[in-house]
C-alpha cells in the first residue's frame, strides 16, 4: 500500500494543470499589457485634455470592461487550484468527498 505523502504527490503529478497554467499565464500577460496601455494612454490624455477626461467614469468603465475577462479566467485558475488541494486532503485524511449543491441537485434528479 502507498503511503499517504507518495498518493498525495502520485495525485498532484497527475493532475494535469499544465495547459490551465499557461492559460492563466497568458491571461496574466494580457491583463499586465493592457494595464500598461491603459495607464499610458490615460496619462497622455491627462497631459493633453486635462484630469476630468483621463479620470472619467467614462475611461474606468472601458478598463474594467476590457479587464473583467482575464481577470476571470486568471481568478477561476487559482479557485481551482484551492478546490483540487482540498479534494486531495479529504482523500489523504480518508473523508468522504464533499458534497455540492449542484451534485445534490444533479443525484436528486437522476433518482
Amino acid at each position: 500500500m502507498m503511503e499517504k505523502s507518495e498518493l498525495y504527490d502520485a495525485m498532484s503529478i497527475n493532475d494535469s494543470q499544465s495547459t490551465r497554467a499557461k492559460i492563466a499565464e497568458k491571461a496574466m500577460n494580457v491583463l499586465i499589457a493592457i494595464t500598461l496601455i491603459f495607464v499610458l494612454s490615460a496619462s497622455w490624455v491627462y497631459v493633453s485634455s486635462g484630469a476630468e477626461n483621463a479620470f472619467s467614469i467614462e475611461m474606468g468603465g472601458v478598463f474594467l470592461t476590457i479587464t473583467a475577462t482575464f481577470t476571470y479566467v486568471i481568478r477561476s485558475y487559482f479557485g481551482d487550484i484551492k478546490t483540487e488541494a482540498k479534494s486531495r486532503h479529504r482523500v489523504i485524511d480518508d473523508k468522504p468527498p464533499e458534497i455540492t449543491v449542484s451534485a445534490a441537485v444533479a443525484s436528486k434528479l437522476a433518482s
